[in-house]
């Protein structure tokens, strides 16, 4: 199939059910046309006399969707209010200044529109204010004066409250989103929930207020989700809204705000209680002002119904943007995903590249293996070019007998392939420089052969350099999958730390909290320099340990100070629950004044106690060199989170691509504690056995693996055991135990030896390595290595 051609493929078409699907703009256009509706019938009674009111929401809320510059949106909310100040129209002052208002405002958005320009709020409030003029003229017949100063009047009321309703619809914009709301935030949404809610009137189902039902049931939720504080907000704007559109606003604030303040106060007792609470206080209330009723009674049960009813993941929602912890914890599970996505990305890629290098290399190699078919030709034409041109009998021979010539020349070069030379009887008789074409074969020949030798060898490298590089990209493809699962953010024990530190005082700039790869609690603080008085010590690794259930401490690295911003960055994490200590001994083999040993040990970054030694092939600084990167790399790879078996391969593959003539290979002898749990791992490439001592009893390790470089991929053998308080691990090289010839490799006598032994780790190193050197004559036959590690438990 040609590439490029835009061709429709086959596609079997099924008959499905039609599904109405409106979308999400009818969905949006209607919920704006709905909530215009409400807020414009919001009165405001300034004489509970004389039941007429003032009703700027309608006009307030459609100015904040206009400066929006959404043609549709405008329109919807237009229409909303228009319906609302119509339903209302009898029960407000100046009922179609309103209305004209809106008309103005939909004439100045589509004029603007057409203008391919922006709504400018200054703008608009003069439209408002033209708007309420002719309204004074042409339907009040108000003077000139009394006109101007009404409509200022009207006007100066709008502002306020588009100013509070734009402040609430910007932040529900910002819902469901990174954004952290704060509390007056959080009120001016409330304000507009409270609006709508008020819109609803005196609408009623058999004597039971609608308006009452629902202003219940939102501030019981509220309160239930965000605790006192918001509860008692979110009741007192609610008591303040609908009591002005009431004319009852005593006793809307009373009973709306301690439902909300005593509801908040219960909260964690659970839903039931929480509404328990609230009854118990209602009938209270009631009996103290008089105002109990059936129906009213009703409406209360009823809110604390749907309280019960609403769904669990509308609460969860609602908690969330009401919960700074919450959210912020939140927040940083979607951009530690994010991270690890990103950095999930970049590594495949890397992966791909190496795959793609590895093909590359075996094309390449395959293609090596051609071989030309006209080598024949080409060895004769220049074997003829170096001889001949110079003898007399040149042109006779190349002309008129150039087949005879052609095979004795032939013969004369497979002979000497064949380790033989014999020289072809037909140029005997003729030739004249008989010694010359035999000594020019010989050259040619051997370059010929010295050329394919090293093809072959460059060939078998790169196989090799192949193989490697494609284990190297599958060792980290299975470290990228480690990182992706084991890595989480502890969002509970954050709010926990949180809480505390801002309850004892303690200032800071940022917070993490999460389990690494190792299933550990870390917390990643970043605070203002203290200048090195250990403030992180004294006064916040105490709080922290009252807060979490694990002992914690400051991570090995202590204290980071930012040289740009001045600040500190520390690490607090589960302390360990054991400590080691080390010391290595160790002497050249006689006659040698540098050792093929390596050894190293400390404490990782993952919590793990690391003791290796790696043993070069051989002695003396060539051998040096060979165990020096092992022991390097090994401690890089660990240090940078690989686990052991991805740690080994990609060693081992880096250890294969040296190309040397003469090929040396190095061991490693391995050993992990887990620091927290006592376990520990031995991981032995071709190295000799280790030995744990517990008491008087004494185990070998050993495991029978070849050296680093001899196979592609190592199949990595791990042993297990369980260490405790005052146990001892000994490490040695090869040397320790080959002190003669009738006990090469083995180990009998120093477990013997080890079962009385010091279990001081410093004595004990020394002694081995003297008893060693005792054995072997006096003298190091080969390099010799000896680590002891002591284990202490902390608690």
């Amino acid at each position: 199939m040609q590439y490029g051609l835009d061709v429709d493929t086959y596609k079997r078409i099924k008959n499905h059910k039609k599904v109405l699907n409106l979308g999400e703009e009818p969905i949006r256009y209607m919920s704006i046309l709905l909530i215009g509706i409400l807020i414009s019938r919001v009165i405001f009674f300034l004489d509970s006399k004389n039941m007429s009111g003032i009703a700027p929401f309608g006009v307030a809320y459609l100015l904040a969707i206009t400066i929006k510059n959404n043609e549709k949106n405008t329109l919807s909310a237009a229409i909303g209010a228009a319906i609302g100040y119509i339903s209302i129209s009898m029960t407000v002052n100046d009922k179609y200044g309103n209305l004209i208002a809106i008309i103005m405002l939909v004439l100045y958005s589509a004029v603007i529109k057409a203008m391919d320009k922006y709504a400018k709020e200054y703008y608009m409030y003069g439209v408002i204010a033209i708007s309420y003029i002719i309204n004074g003229f042409m339907v009040s017949g108000y003077d000139l004066g009394v006109n101007i100063t009404i409509s200022l009047i009207n006007t100066l009321i709008v502002l306020p409250v588009y100013y509070v309703i734009r402040y609430g619809i910007t932040c529900i914009e910002e819902f469901n989103t990174n954004y952290f709301f704060s509390i007056e935030e959080m009120i001016s949404m409330g304000v507009i929930i409270c609006l709508i809610i008020s819109g609803i009137g005196e609408l009623e189902i058999l004597g039971i207020s609608i308006r009452s039902v629902f202003a219940y049931t939102v501030i019981l939720l509220i309160a239930y989700v965000g605790g006192a504080t918001y509860g008692a907000a979110i009741g007192v704007a609610m008591g303040i809204i609908v009591g002005l559109s009431s004319g009852d606003i005593a006793n809307s604030i009373t009973f709306y705000s301690v439902a909300g303040l005593i509801s908040g106060v219960f909260k964690d007792t659970g839903k039931i209680f929480t509404f328990l609470s609230y009854l118990i206080m209602y009938f209270t209330l009631s009996l103290y002002c008089h105002d109990l009723s059936m129906n009213s009674l009703i409406e209360v049960l009823i809110s604390g119904g749907l309280l019960f009813v609403t769904p669990r993941i509308l609460i969860d929602a609602i908690s969330i943007e009401m919960n700074v912890d919450r959210k912020r914890g939140m927040v940083n599970e979607t951009e530690l995903t994010e991270i690890k996505e990103e950095f999930t990305d970049k590594v495949k890629l890397l992966e791909t590249a190496l795959l793609s290098v590895s093909r590359t290399l075996y094309v390449i190699g395959e293609n090596d293996k051609l071989m030309y078919k006209n080598k024949s030709a080409a060895l004769i034409e220049n074997l003829a070019d170096r001889v001949c041109p110079k003898c007399a009998r040149c042109e006779k021979c190349w002309e008129r007998d150039f087949n005879s010539t052609y095979k004795s020349f032939e013969k004369l070069i497979k002979s000497y392939e064949n380790k033989k030379i014999i020289f072809p009887s037909e140029l005997e008789k003729i030739c004249l420089y008989k010694f010359e074409l035999m000594k020019n074969t010989e050259i040619i020949v051997d370059n010929l052969n010295y050329k394919e030798i090293l093809k072959a060898r460059l060939g078998d490298g790169r196989q090799l350099l192949a193989n490697h590089v494609e284990n190297i990209a599958s060792s980290m493809r299975d470290m990228l999958a480690d990182f992706k699962e084991r890595v989480t953010v502890c969002n509970e024990v954050e709010r926990l730390i949180r809480r505390a530190l801002n309850k004892n005082g303690i200032h800071y700039k940022k917070m993490f909290c999460y389990r690494d790869s190792s299933g550990r609690l870390k917390v990643k603080l970043r605070m203002q320099n203290c200048g090195g008085g250990n403030f992180c010590g004294k006064r916040i690794l105490p709080i922290i340990n009252d807060v979490v259930s694990e002992h914690v401490c400051i991570g090995g690295e202590g204290c980071k100070i930012d040289p740009i911003s001045n600040e500190c960055v520390v690490i607090f994490e589960e302390s360990p629950k054991y400590h080691m200590v080390s010391y290595g001994a160790m002497t050249s083999k006689e006659g040698e004044d540098y050792t093929g040993d390596t050894f190293s040990f400390g404490k990782t970054k993952e919590g793990s106690y690391m003791t290796l030694i790696s043993d070069g092939m051989g002695s003396g600084p060539e051998a040096g060199k060979e165990s020096k990167v092992t022991v390097e790399l090994v401690e890089d790879f660990i240090e940078a989170g690989f686990d052991k078996d991805t740690t080994v391969n990609m060693v081992n593959s880096i250890m294969a691509m040296k190309f040397e003539e003469d090929e040396k290979f190095s061991t490693l002898d391995l050993n992990l504690v887990d620091l927290y749990s006592g376990w520990i791992s031995f991981i032995k490439i071709g190295a000799v056995a280790s030995f744990v001592k517990s008491g008087k009893k004494v185990r070998a390790i050993t495991s029978n693996m070849p050296p680093f470089g001899l196979v592609d991929k190592v199949e990595v053998e791990e042993v297990k055991q369980k260490v405790k308080n005052g146990d001892l691990i000994i490490t040695i090289s090869d040397g320790i135990l080959d002190v003669s010839k009738e006990s090469l490799g083995s180990y009998n006598w120093l477990m013997e030896y080890l079962e009385d032994a010091s279990k001081n780790p410093k004595k004990l190193a020394s002694d081995i390595l003297d008893k060693a050197k005792e054995l072997s004559g006096g003298v190091a036959k080969d390099d010799m290595t000896v680590v002891v590690s002591k284990v202490y438990a902390m608690y």
